[in-house]
């Protein structure tokens, strides 16, 4: 069974998820490049600083946060993530339904 959430032979499928696996960063990376390319003009210079460190600060924070939840996996089980899920939307349809809360 393919990984894939769309079979390589849908011409509808983004390009991203045709790609083998180690390719998959590289097209995505080569896509947001085209992106900030094409709105390169829209960019002021401080704009451009700004875009730079808070991607390397996002990349950086999304290694961390995967190395924990990979090693948080790895020695418990999805027990206690499946109740607070169950809890939490038991929560949003009782708070949704009574009009104490409007989602």
């Amino acid at each position: 069974m393919s990984s894939n959430p769309a079979p390589a032979n849908d011409p509808a499928a983004p390009a991203a998820w045709m790609a083998p696996r180690s390719g998959r960063t590289l097209v995505l990376l080569a896509a947001t490049a085209l992106e900030i390319w094409k709105a390169r003009a829209e960019f002021a210079a401080a704009e451009v600083e700004t875009l730079a460190i808070s991607c390397v600060v996002s990349f950086i924070s999304a290694l961390l946060a995967t190395k924990f939840l990979l090693r948080v996996v790895s020695r418990h089980s999805f027990a206690g993530f499946a109740w607070y899920r169950i809890v939490f939307g038991a929560v949003i349809l009782i708070t949704s339904y009574t009009g104490l809360v409007r989602w």
